[in-house]
């Protein structure tokens, strides 16, 4: 099991839903605290606008996400997240 599918299945979901997510990242996956809030912030959108199609990981899943979650988390982490153009935006070298 991912270390994000443990720390949902952690969680209960309530109101400290995504509080939980993101100590459970930072603590037992060893991730930053900027980078367990990005990381929960994700996982959180994902579970809102994709969970019947992520159930398990299908195109759909993958595109759903795409649409819905990936812009504002490249916004949270500082990441691209495509890089088809070939031009390297935020000189990371990819």
């Amino acid at each position: 099991m991912d270390l994000e599918n443990h720390c949902r299945d952690a969680c209960p979901i309530d109101a400290n839903y995504p509080s939980c997510l993101e100590a459970c990242l930072r603590d037992a996956g060893g991730l930053s605290p900027s980078c367990s809030y990005c990381r929960a912030q994700r996982s959180v959108c994902s579970d809102f606008h994709c969970s019947e199609l992520c159930l398990e990981e299908t195109l759909e899943c993958l595109e759903c996400n795409a649409f819905h979650c990936d812009q504002a988390y490249a916004l949270c982490t500082g990441f691209e997240t495509t890089c088809d153009d070939g031009v390297d935006n935020n000189d990371d070298g990819f």
